[in-house]
């Protein structure tokens, strides 16, 4: 008995001074396994570093606004605007304090990849000037100043690489000096001048195709005439046609002006003479109507015999564009088809409260949709509706609510 527990007691003796060398053993084991774990995290991260300082080395990114969906552009509180099909707006660029003393002549396009605009503007003073802004940017990017001349149009190149800028310096009452210029619109470099030409005056332009510049003039010597131009860009040529007014109460031809509409699928140009000054106001505008094939402006089949619209626009087959009744204060939007029917659809009516400034037709995804900038009340706004909707509620004689509206605002592109 004495011996079993003597044995014990020794057994226990050795496991009592057996523990401390076990913790000792664990507690070693477990630092080492710490200090090799972070050896060897730190010779990877060391690694990574060294990878990435060759091979991949950080740039400065800039924020760009994505300006695919954009439908117009516009002007409020002092600045230029841009909204998409959904009526958002995005701020765009600050306008100077000279150039809204008229806000309702500030002068926009966009070009057609919608990443530039361009609008008339001034370099200090009373000079013209084309200023373009990058929207995605929103900042000035180039500048073109023509000094005291008039800049009566410019449009953009389908491209959107360059602009082509009507530029008439008047002498006197009917002694022109015109230019026609090519402009680079992102590179800040010097115009290309295409042609000038005297005693003749630029009233519109329209950059149709790759090869060809459409524009209409007036020409006040040798002889008095209206005339629609192609300016062929690759053979530097042109091919004149006269469109002859025919008035005959006012011969002079300095009360007249002439204009064009290009369809939208770009087969027919329908050119007319209209008047400057007005003796009264008429339902729309006086004019001599020609229907000329594009590019040769060959005369077609007169499509169209009716008083134009004001403002109008060309879509497929109908003109839309703004109608004021004689002896009347009243306004309206109507549609005018093509082959024309016997009376105009009115499509909005202001009443003698309000009056419209211009009208745009843009198309998504099938889908056609009028901008109206209108004043009712002293308050300039901006609207959108679905023409087609618009139409058939109008020939039920109901009216159309818009798919939104800007409100204090004007001056679209167009």
């Amino acid at each position: 008995m004495e011996n079993q527990t003597q044995k014990y007691n020794n057994t226990v003796g050795r496991q009592s001074i057996n523990k401390p060398y076990i913790w000792a053993i664990i507690l070693i084991t477990l630092i080492l396994g710490i200090f090799g774990l972070y050896i060897f995290v730190r010779q990877q991260s060391n690694k990574k570093l060294s990878t990435q300082s060759f091979t991949k080395i950080p740039t400065p990114t800039v924020q760009t606004n994505s300006t695919a969906n954009t439908a117009l552009a516009f002007v409020k509180d002092s600045a230029i605007y841009t909204t998409d099909f959904s009526g958002v707006s995005n701020k765009v660029f600050e306008l100077k304090q000279e150039e809204l003393v008229l806000p309702k002549s500030i002068y926009i396009k966009i070009s057609p990849d919608k990443n530039y605009l361009a609008y008339l503007g001034t370099s200090g003073g009373l000079d013209s000037a084309i200023k373009i802004i990058d929207i995605r940017l929103k900042k000035k990017i180039s500048q073109h100043v023509y000094g005291s001349a008039r800049i009566t149009d410019f449009a953009w190149s389908p491209d959107s690489k360059k602009i082509v800028v009507a530029v008439n310096l008047k002498n006197n009452e009917k002694d022109f000096i015109t230019l026609l210029y090519l402009i680079d619109s992102t590179n800040q470099t010097e115009d290309e001048p295409l042609f000038n030409g005297e005693n003749i005056e630029i009233t519109q332009v329209k950059w149709q195709d790759e090869q060809n510049i459409y524009y209409s003039r007036v020409a006040y010597a040798p002889e008095q005439n209206t005339a629609i131009v192609r300016y062929d860009l690759k053979n530097k040529s042109r091919n004149l046609k006269i469109i002859k007014s025919i008035n005959e109460v006012y011969k002079d031809i300095s009360l007249f002006t002439i204009q064009f509409l290009i369809s939208s699928d770009k087969k027919d140009m329908l050119a007319y003479v209209s008047m400057k000054e007005k003796p009264m106001k008429s339902r729309g505008t006086s004019y001599d109507l020609q229907t000329l094939s594009l590019p040769s402006l060959e005369t077609q089949l007169l499509l169209l015999n009716y008083v134009l619209p004001k403002e109008a626009k060309w879509y497929k087959n109908y003109v839309v564009g703004i109608e004021e009744v004689y002896g009347s204060p009243d306004s309206s939007v109507v549609l005018v088809s093509i082959p024309q029917e016997k009376q105009s659809l009115s499509l909005i009516d202001m009443g003698p409260s309000g009056s419209f400034h211009s009208v745009k037709l843009l198309e998504q995804n099938g889908k056609v949709i009028l901008i109206v900038w209108f004043e009712f009340d002293e308050q300039q706004s901006i609207s959108a509706y679905d023409l087609d909707s618009l139409i058939e509620m109008r020939k039920k004689s109901y009216m159309s609510e818009p798919l939104w509206k800007l409100p204090d605002s004007s001056s679209f592109d167009l």
